[in-house]
């Protein structure tokens, strides 16, 4: 490459991944009938939120025998130790609660949402 030529990266298009929608019963009779919450992964628990949310580090009994350069490494894996409290609990259970209400209104089955998103549409 000369000094008069520039270099130009290739093209990339980052257009995500597709996952085929496996639906569910939401559980809640409010919910059924709208594929958009029937999508969703089921409502958990205040037991199954946790499970969900904890991460532990791989951890072994041989790292206390790795050199101490090696051991420096293993500490960094503490970054990732999470333990959940009540309040993150709440929280997962808000946020869950924040999504199907959201997608109530927006249930591209009923002809309301179609005739509101025409009307939207047209006084732009």
């Amino acid at each position: 490459m000369t000094d008069d030529e520039v270099y130009k990266p290739p093209f990339l298009v980052f257009t995500g991944q597709k996952i085929n929608a496996i639906y569910s019963d939401p559980e809640v009779s409010k919910y059924r009938g709208n594929p958009l919450i029937e999508a969703l992964p089921k409502i958990l628990t205040k037991l199954e939120a946790p499970k969900g949310l904890a991460k532990f580090p791989h951890y072994s009994e041989d790292m206390r025998n790795q050199p101490a350069h090696l051991r420096l490494h293993y500490i960094q894996d503490t970054l990732e130790f999470f333990t959940p409290l009540g309040i993150h609990i709440d929280l997962e259970q808000r946020i869950s609660r924040i999504i199907r209400l959201g997608y109530q209104a927006r249930n591209p089955i009923l002809p309301q949402f179609w005739q509101n998103t025409k009307r939207s549409l047209d006084l732009n």
